[in-house]
């Protein structure tokens, strides 16, 4: 299961960009040829998020061409 490794990644890279606020959403572009299986990202993102600052946010997830997995945007939460 792939998804357990890019939930991780994708919980790094928000991490990176929140600068430690509290996530509340992350939108994400998959594409058909990405092999994602979306139930499964969401499944491994609760997982590897639960202790973190994006513990509860959501994932949106967009259309994207091809093989495409991006993230497009994040949503934090004011302080």
């Amino acid at each position: 299961m792939h998804e357990l490794s890019l939930a991780g990644s994708i919980l790094n890279t928000v991490l990176q960009h929140a600068g430690g606020k509290k996530i509340s959403e992350v939108c994400i572009g998959i594409g058909p040829l990405a092999c994602v299986e979306r139930s499964s990202l969401s499944f491994c993102w609760e997982a590897v998020s639960a202790d973190s600052p994006a513990a509860g946010a959501r994932l949106v997830y967009l259309a994207a061409e091809g093989s495409e997995l991006t993230i497009r945007h994040l949503i934090c939460e004011e302080d």
